[in-house]
């Protein structure tokens, strides 16, 4: 398993497939099948390392008879999310009765995986089931919608393979993060003021984690935008005020404080109401 925090950091720098050519449509005449599978997970973080093993129980899956459409074959990815809330999923064998699928999911800093066979239940539908739980795959206009039922494969914390995939670059919805939230560019003013641990305070959890925005009134009733951003499955993030002259006040979640307030004494964000 990959490194999921490494990857969601250099998603980040990039905010991002390629597909194959599917194998022609075949005929598909099957009886109900009786699967049993045993899934092997490895998981590793900076503090522990874990493994666990299980048995999954024999399940069967609907009989169908007919024809599956083509277009399953390739390398998709989850689309219309955001980058630490997604997934791929690699289609390497289409054959009569089933497709063979590996699928890497990740929460921001947790991961999951699944792999196996997924048996055809309709011509543009088939269905994973290890015994935990179910992952069906339905292919419709060039998308590949999935939606799981249970636990299947090695999945927690809030990871999932839900989600609308395509093949080829996804829309993720936090792309244009940066221009989106400091449109005067007061991103680079930050990040003069934060300096060397700019990186980690400032752009990597505003890259990874949500970002939100309101706009607020400080105590002497000046107007201000209070920008937030946390990341979960982690402590990142930080808080920031910026004020309609441009007065900036950063304070991250490990109390790194700065502003280019030359007449603010305090370390903290000032006081505001919403």
């Amino acid at each position: 398993m990959k490194n999921i925090k490494v990857l969601t950091i250099l998603m980040a720098a990039t905010v991002l497939a390629s597909c194959s050519k599917a194998p022609a449509e075949t005929e598909k005449t099957t009886s109900a099948r009786e699967t049993t599978t045993t899934a092997t997970s490895e998981e590793t973080s900076e503090e522990t390392t874990t493994t666990a093993v299980t048995t999954a129980t024999t399940t069967t899956i609907p009989e169908w008879t007919g024809t599956h459409v083509d277009g399953f074959y390739g390398e998709w990815n989850r689309t219309n999310t955001h980058s630490s809330m997604g997934g791929n999923i690699t289609i390497d064998e289409v054959n009569e009765d089933n497709l063979h699928f590996e699928g890497e999911f990740w929460f921001f800093y947790h991961s999951g995986t699944a792999e196996g066979e997924a048996y055809f239940i309709s011509e543009n539908e088939a269905v994973y089931d290890d015994g935990n739980g179910t992952i069906s795959f339905s292919l419709e206009d060039g998308e590949l919608t999935v939606v799981s039922e249970g636990t299947p494969g090695w999945m927690g914390n809030r990871v999932t393979a839900d989600g609308t995939y395509v093949i080829g670059e996804p829309a993720y919805t936090n792309r244009n993060v940066i221009a989106d939230t400091f449109p005067n560019g007061e991103n680079e003013e930050i990040n003069e003021m934060l300096g060397e641990i700019s990186e980690e305070v400032f752009l990597i959890p505003t890259y990874v984690g949500i970002v939100t925005e309101e706009d607020v009134t400080l105590s002497d009733g000046t107007s201000a935008r209070h920008i937030e951003c946390y990341v979960p499955t982690d402590t990142a993030g930080y808080d920031i005020i910026i004020t309609e002259e441009g007065l900036i006040y950063f304070l991250s979640t490990g109390d790194a404080f700065v502003t280019n307030d030359t007449e603010y004494t305090a370390t903290e964000l000032p006081e505001y109401t919403e």
